[in-house]
């Protein structure tokens, strides 16, 4: 029998953040709670906008992204059609507080992530 061994290294997903520019603090910690819970989600992009549509430097920097996911706060839904993310919603309280008990769009959480970097660290050096 033949055996293969083979190395994969997978990257986070790339998330955006569409915040409505007149948002409330509140809701900007919101994104931030949600965003440093899952891997990668320092670098995501967060991006001011207005409620009903994108500016066209906005709709530059989506496009040039290509996230994977667009989440919203406090905007309408047609922000992201240009560019075609899996999957877009609002990014509701429900959402951002439990991310790290129900397994929303099977995000990699970030403490996970730590611990398995440390873990494979480990193992070469011993």
């Amino acid at each position: 029998m033949k055996q293969l061994l083979m190395t994969l290294r997978i990257r986070p997903a790339r998330v955006a953040v569409l915040v409505n520019r007149l948002a409330t603090p509140t809701e900007f910690v919101r994104v931030i709670r949600f965003l440093s819970q899952i891997w990668g989600g320092r670098y995501s992009t967060v991006l001011a906008v207005d409620q009903e549509s994108a500016d066209p430097l906005s709709k530059f920097r989506l496009d040039v992204l290509r996230p994977d996911f667009v989440f919203g706060v406090g905007i309408d839904d047609g922000q992201c059609e240009a560019c075609q993310p899996r999957r877009y919603c609002s990014l509701r309280p429900d959402i951002a507080d439990n991310v790290r008990r129900a397994q929303h769009e099977a995000f990699i959480h970030g403490d996970r992530a730590v611990i398995a970097m440390f873990n494979a660290r480990n193992q070469r050096s011993g």
